[in-house]
């Protein structure tokens, strides 16, 4: 009976109403809370999810995916309240829809990307890592909120150690340079094929895309009794 008056303000008072009666009662009208998520109106949509957000977060974590299908709603409000109710996910099932809540970073509303930095914080840093290319553009955000708060997770993430891996180039007549992976122990790790033409920055993106080991981490070195690291727009070549 939540929402079956013909009147909108009953309606809305009666979801006003809803809330108050805490997360055990919501949990157990959660299926009819989906279906308003789904409402052609925004504002239903909106008190749907604020609704869902009262459940403890191991019953929220059930409906999970309808609550991280409004992250791409067309209304800011109700996106914005979408990525506040994730919020209260725990981070194991927050993670599961951080991809997502990363392109959000970019999203023109200041306050979406604020409440999108705000809950991608909650991930267990060695997780956020992945996404640290995003969360670093948004450092220089020109609402100071958003920047600030991507300043102090982009410091925490900088604090976390880097994984050092050995580089080796492979003798080779093709147009592309073969590199040997090695780790500091000396197990070789993987072998990947670059251009000649590539730089060293290039070089440790292919690397930990095949590694799967966060971009921010990782640390490449020359072989050799004096090893340079392999950064920036330094041309491969010219170091290994």
């Amino acid at each position: 009976a939540l929402a079956t008056s013909n009147d909108w303000r009953v309606r809305y008072e009666n979801f006003l109403k809803f809330r108050q009666l805490g997360p055990k009662v919501i949990a157990q009208q959660a299926e009819a809370l989906e279906g308003f998520s789904r409402s052609r109106y925004p504002w239903m949509r909106k008190l749907a999810l604020e609704a869902m957000a009262v459940m403890e977060p191991q019953d929220l974590a059930m409906h999970s995916e309808v609550v991280a299908a409004r992250l791409k709603d067309t209304d800011d409000d109700v996106c914005y309240e979408a990525i506040r109710t994730m919020k209260r996910l725990q981070p194991d099932i927050l993670e599961k829809h951080a991809e997502i809540l990363s392109r959000l970073l970019g999203d023109e509303d200041w306050n979406v990307r604020l409440a999108a930095l705000s809950t991608l914080a909650r991930l267990d840093p060695l997780k956020l890592c992945f996404f640290s290319e995003a969360i670093k553009e948004r450092c220089t955000d020109e609402v100071h909120q958003v920047a600030e708060l991507a300043q102090k997770i982009w410091t925490r993430l900088n604090e976390l150690p880097h994984r050092a891996v050995t580089c080796r180039r492979e003798e080779s007549c093709s147009e592309e340079l073969r590199i040997t992976c090695t780790s500091m122990a000396g197990n070789e790790m993987t072998a990947v094929s670059i251009l000649r033409t590539a730089t060293c920055e290039e070089l440790r993106e292919v690397v930990a895309k095949t590694l799967s080991v966060p971009l921010l981490q990782l640390k490449l070195l020359s072989s050799g009794c004096q090893a340079q690291e392999l950064v920036g727009s330094i041309p491969v070549v010219d170091v290994l």
